[in-house]
């Protein structure tokens, strides 16, 4: 063989090698740039995902205190209508609970929904509706969340 056919062969050969290597760094960077948005595409679903429980359960809350058949003073167990709303009013609370548990909910829009929940368990009105309605949770956890709501926080 002659030396420039070597030297051919040896520039053919580098020159593969090097593509190879160009086209590894140009699929590492692919993939690093694929990633990047993948996590960031993540992490606003995330977001939107928490802004939407959030909003909903605002919505709920909002729906609640309208159509709240009195004022949060008047409440009682004693009338069917207001009996309701005060067993939708837990549900809501035991939905959120659950959520934040599971870490659907963060720690800062739960320390905001639990100062509502204490503001609500103040009145003596909701203190008697929850020892009424508390035997229909399940959640043990709940049940004690809520038997301490002034000690939990």
């Amino acid at each position: 063989m002659e030396s420039t056919q070597i030297l051919s062969l040896v520039l053919a050969f580098a020159s593969v090698v090097a593509s190879t290597i160009c086209s590894c760094v140009a699929i590492k960077m692919a993939r690093k740039r694929i990633e990047t948005a993948v996590s960031t595409s993540i992490d606003i679903a995330n977001r939107y995902y928490k802004f939407q429980f959030f909003s909903e359960y605002t919505r709920r809350y909002q729906d609640l205190i309208l159509h709240s058949p009195c004022d949060f003073h008047c409440l009682s167990i004693s009338n069917e209508k207001e009996k309701t709303f005060m067993q939708l009013y837990f549900d809501l609370c035991s939905e959120e609970f659950y959520l934040h548990n599971q870490g659907v909910i963060d720690d800062h829009v739960w320390n905001l929904w639990v100062e509502g929940m204490k503001a609500a368990m103040i009145k003596q009105n909701f203190q008697a509706a929850w020892k009424y309605l508390a035997q229909l949770y399940d959640d043990q956890n709940f049940i004690h969340f809520m038997n301490n709501i002034d000690n939990e926080h």
